[in-house]
């Protein structure tokens, strides 16, 4: 990317709810992939997730789930779709069939392709 500042962030704050909301020594798989001309990313945990009722909340400013670990404003998720929705992506969340939570960001090739390096 042009701006790799947009994917650390959002990274960033994925991982740091993963860090606050799951116990230690908890999975957490990163995934990145081509998906159509873009690419798609996501992160999954394993951790205690959330009520099935909450998932169409989670990246509504200050919303902090039911199981939510003490601390944090619920600005984290929010901050992430505003980052990905300015850059013409899509952020959602899922609940795994084995528990935990997974985040995908699906970013256009507008933005997925612009730093790609020249070849050497």
């Amino acid at each position: 990317m042009r701006n790799p500042r947009i994917s650390v962030q959002v990274l960033a704050n994925l991982l740091g709810n993963v860090a606050a909301h799951t116990p230690a020594g908890t999975a957490v798989q990163l995934s990145v992939e081509k998906a159509g001309d873009g690419v798609s990313i996501t992160v999954a945990d394993k951790g205690p997730g959330v009520d099935p009722e909450e998932l169409p909340h989670l990246f509504e400013t200050f919303f902090r789930g039911r199981r939510a670990a003490t601390g944090g404003m619920g600005l984290g998720l929010p901050i992430c779709k505003g980052i990905v929705e300015a850059h013409g992506g899509t952020i959602a969340a899922f609940i795994n069939r084995k528990g935990g939570l997974s985040v995908n960001i699906a970013l256009p090739k507008s933005i997925a392709m612009e730093g790609e390096m020249p070849a050497s």
